[in-house]
């Protein structure tokens, strides 16, 4: 009865990462002062497209143990807490990611906005065409043609 209980306690259980070796997606977890061994943090990816986010030390993460053995399971990563707030704007009908550096892309379903504090490189070996239904708008300090 111990080792059903002791299982089903570590099904899913929330820690915080202490280590990492993103060259791997590994992360070790502190969870309740016992740390894990590294463990695969989740991504969204397949045949078609692959994201990589990065875990940071210190992040609270869920810790999902599909039988119950506290290292053999899987991280999903970062839960929005005291030390890592949602982005300003947040809402039901604004999909956002930001960066740590201050990059942002956000959307409404309608409109797409990307704003950056630093340089923006736009590259394509094919091409880039620009298309719009109104005004196209240029502003900048120098504005350079070929």
């Amino acid at each position: 009865m111990r080792e059903l209980e002791r299982r089903i306690n570590n099904l899913v259980q929330v820690g915080t990462v202490v280590e990492i070796d993103n060259k791997k997606a590994l992360a070790r977890v502190n969870i309740l002062g016992r740390v894990t061994d590294f463990l695969p943090v989740k991504m969204i990816g397949n045949s078609f497209i692959k994201v990589f986010i990065p875990v940071r030390v210190n992040e609270q993460v869920m810790v999902v143990c599909p039988y119950g053995n506290a290292n053999s399971g899987f991280i999903i990563p970062s839960i929005f807490n005291v030390n890592c707030k949602e982005p300003v704007g947040s809402s039901p009908d604004l999909a956002i990611v930001e960066f740590s550096g201050g990059v942002r892309i956000d959307s409404d379903g309608v409109n797409l906005n990307l704003f950056t504090p630093g340089l923006l490189n736009i590259a394509a070996t094919a091409g880039i065409n620009i298309a719009s239904g109104g005004a196209i708008n240029i502003r900048g300090s120098k504005i350079n043609l070929n």
